[in-house]
């Protein structure tokens, strides 16, 4: 593959990853069932774009990779299902620290996260930034949290509690 035939499939695969995008925001604004039927089939196909796709693309041709910060730049392709917590810390633990970070406002991922690893740090659990954001976004694939864009790009996406969990006592 020569340069210029790299830059015509970078240029189509991001028109692919903008596309993709667009479909996610469709996917959850259709709801549950949708999420449930379609989500994980785009979530795939978006992880072969970047993890696969791009990275071959990148790892030729360096200077062809964008700078970070821009919409299409995924900061975690971690999903819950590969995620295997240390000893001591349970998924239940994992969930209160969460919602207790989240408010009934929208709030950035990536400050939610910054608050639950703080939170992390109190009771000496060593977890990383990708395995907390790989809980958020089961949580919201699961309908427990309310989101906006793309959560696996984080300082473009926001979460909150549902509203319907924010009015309970």
């Amino acid at each position: 593959m020569t340069r210029d035939e790299a830059e015509s499939i970078q240029l189509h695969l991001i028109e692919a990853a903008a596309a993709i995008s667009r479909a996610e925001h469709a996917i959850a604004e259709a709801g549950p069932d949708a999420r449930e039927a379609l989500g994980g089939h785009l979530r795939d196909v978006g992880k072969s774009l970047h993890t696969g796709l791009l990275y071959t693309i990148y790892q030729r041709f360096p200077d062809l990779k964008p700078p970070p910060g821009e919409d299409f730049d995924i900061d975690s392709e971690l999903y819950w299902d590969e995620v295997l917590l240390p000893a001591g810390i349970t998924e239940a633990g994992l969930d209160e620290i969460i919602f207790s970070a989240l408010t009934p406002r929208w709030q950035k991922t990536a400050w939610i996260l910054v608050l639950a690893l703080k939170d992390c740090e109190k009771r000496t659990w060593q977890l990383e930034a990708e395995v907390i954001a790989a809980r958020i976004l089961a949580l919201a694939d699961d309908d427990r949290i309310d989101q906006q864009g793309d959560l696996r790009i984080w300082r473009y996406s926001e979460v909150r509690l549902l509203p319907q969990a924010a009015s309970v006592p």
